[in-house]
């Protein structure tokens, strides 16, 4: 289920780059005319439900672009969006987005559940093929495994939004970056931070998440999703910036990531680390380096 999550995460990645690529190259409006373009062609070959996905993923790309390229200049030189804005930003149309989606078929609980149990038994079926019969799931653990992915399925699509999202964002800047058309300075991402009232949408979503019933607490958990990844990349950034000039720092990087894409409950105690720099910064804000401007010269970023 895992692989299969993380291909459909990079699978809409790469579709949606080339619209955070213009954008980057050139400026918001482009962007936004990339988006049009693509969903014509969209339109032209495929069904609905790929319409519908790529415009719920695209629009939000141009919008992200949008801020990240906002800038304002004064004597002491240009101020460009804060990299913690905009990722907090994306969490927030991730959530929404997802949460929307899913709030219609949630709505009627019953074949709700039907949906996701029809799904788990076709998976289970396929995993388990050519086990013996006594290695099949029994009723009532695919009615457990049912009720556990009532709840997981929005939190685990609101993070799925938000990861693609950010991807797309991140692989078009490499891009124009590397071609040299990237027209804001590179930040220091390693370094960046969310706003000061982030912790209470992560508490708010969550307590809503437990507490509430229904579509409601469907939406809920979906924004919950979303945020939990923000503060997993956060979390990751506190390991890339706290690593910085020792020996160990490659080795240690890769043993994270594999950990983690091996065991997805390992996000948690990474979410951890995300949520405690939100309150102990780990001197991160005094260690910051400045970010290279496409000139060359030093770029700022406004404070989160």
């Amino acid at each position: 289920m895992t692989g299969a999550l993380t291909a459909r995460i990079f699978l809409l990645i790469l579709v949606t780059a080339p619209i955070a690529l213009t954008g980057f190259s050139y400026n918001a409006a482009t962007a936004l005319a990339a988006v049009i373009v693509g969903l014509l062609g969209v339109i032209g070959l495929f069904k609905l439900p790929a319409v519908f996905l790529y415009a719920m993923t695209a629009f939000p790309i141009a919008g992200l672009v949008y801020l990240a390229l906002l800038k304002r200049e004064d004597e002491t030189g240009v101020e460009w969006y804060p990299v913690g804005r905009v990722i907090m930003a994306a969490a927030i149309v991730s959530g929404g987005l997802f949460g929307l989606t899913v709030v219609p078929l949630a709505s009627d609980e019953a074949a709700f559940q039907t949906s996701i149990r029809t799904a788990v038994e076709l998976a289970v079926k396929q995993g388990m093929a050519g086990l013996p019969p006594e290695a099949e799931l029994k009723p009532e653990q695919l009615t457990q495994l049912t009720d556990i992915l009532i709840i997981v399925l929005p939190a685990a699509g609101g993070a799925m939004v938000l990861f693609s999202l950010l991807g797309s964002l991140w692989l078009g800047a490499q891009v124009a970056r590397a071609a040299g058309t990237l027209v804001r300075p590179w930040p220091d991402i390693a370094a960046f931070r969310f706003p000061a009232g982030a912790p209470i949408l992560l508490a708010i979503s969550t307590l809503g998440a437990t507490w509430l019933e229904g579509p409601i607490q469907t939406l809920a958990l979906s924004f919950a999703g979303a945020f939990f990844g923000a503060y997993v990349l956060l979390g990751l950034a506190v390991a890339h910036f706290t690593s910085r000039g020792a020996f160990w720092r490659t080795p240690a990087l890769v043993a994270l990531y594999v950990i983690l894409i091996a065991n997805p409950a390992v996000a948690l105690l990474v979410a951890m680390l995300g949520v405690a720099d939100s309150v102990f910064p780990f001197a991160r804000a005094q260690r910051a380096s400045p970010p290279d401007s496409p000139g060359g010269s030093a770029g700022r970023s406004g404070p989160p």
